[in-house]
């Protein structure tokens, strides 16, 4: 099967804008306790984005779509993860 390569950067940023939502909904403020459900969570997002940000470089080498949109996108999703 063919996935764009931004497709797979993008779906890493939008499982860990999941998993950071996810502890700002159980703690807004950020100075309380969170259930131990929810860090698992954010530990299975964070490992999926890692996983995904890996992935995504391998699949433009594979299907000859290497750009530099996509060197853009890959540096600037990973910047922003560095952010949160």
């Amino acid at each position: 099967g063919w996935l764009a390569p931004n497709v797979i950067t993008l779906l890493g940023l939008a499982l860990s804008l999941a998993g950071y939502f996810l502890v700002h909904f159980h703690t807004p403020k950020f100075n309380e306790p969170c259930s131990s459900w929810v860090w698992f969570v954010l530990a299975f997002c964070t490992f999926a984005y890692q996983t995904l940000d890996n992935i995504d470089g391998k699949q433009a080498r594979r299907t000859n779509t290497s750009s530099a949109l996509g060197l853009f996108v890959d540096h600037g999703v990973d910047a922003l993860n560095i952010v949160l």
